[in-house]
């Protein structure tokens, strides 16, 4: 049952009437005559058996050249292309690499050069506040003194010599590669004098360093037991 309060719809035109229902504040505030017209006054265009009437613009594909629709909320974002397919075909990639094409940076350019390695490896090496003069100095987090050594440049120099002395070959299976230690034939705890000492070190990969007698605690049950 409809009331005699009647108006012309703001989308298709028709007349339509207050249902029963629908108070005087909704009344006041109508604007369509059902939802259908609400939802193609927000979309910007009529569907259905009426003719299409569209509130947008026609546009040029700048891929195909194709004439595409683009809607009012659409127009202030510059859309360009008709699709995704044409939007990808129709992008720009600055600096992309394709076949064939040289790389931008070549590999002898990248990264630090050797003279500036050495360089900094230099300064770092004489820069006074290391230790307990560092500002990151936290107190000493360090279990041992051989923990703490193993983080110098001292140690992995020493290290990375035995390694390149040995051809990255473990001295006992004579396995070339994979998980390789550094051990020193005569115990760090024992002989201070010989921790940096490239002939007291030898290149074992871990199963073979384990079966050694100074691995680990055994060194200390050996001097326990004499």
């Amino acid at each position: 049952m409809r009331t005699d309060d009647t108006r012309d719809c703001e989308w298709c035109g028709g007349a339509y009437s207050r249902h029963p229902s629908f108070g005087l504040v909704q009344w006041a505030k109508s604007r369509f005559c059902s939802r259908q017209c609400r939802g193609e006054s927000i979309k910007g265009i009529k569907t259905g058996p009426k003719l299409e009437i569209r509130i947008g613009v026609n546009l040029p594909c700048k891929q195909c050249g194709k004439m595409f629709y683009v809607a009012p909320w659409e127009i202030n974002a510059k859309r360009r292309f008709c699709s995704q397919s044409c939007s990808y075909k129709g992008r720009v990639l600055k600096g992309a690499f394709e076949k064939g094409h040289p790389d931008l940076v070549p590999k002898e350019a990248r990264g630090h050069s050797t003279e500036t390695r050495r360089k900094i490896s230099e300064t770092q090496r004489n820069n006074p506040r290391r230790g307990a003069d560092s500002h990151n100095w936290k107190g000493g987090t360090y279990k041992t003194e051989r923990q703490a050594a193993m983080g110098r440049w001292e140690y992995q120099e020493w290290r990375r010599s035995v390694f390149e002395r040995d051809n990255f070959t473990c001295q006992s299976c004579q396995e070339r590669g994979g998980a390789l230690q550094a051990d020193h034939v005569k115990p760090w705890s024992r002989f201070p004098d010989l921790r940096y000492d490239v002939s007291n070190g030898r290149t074992m990969c871990v199963e073979c360093h384990r079966l050694t007698p100074t691995w680990g605690a055994k060194v200390h049950r050996e001097v326990r037991h004499g």
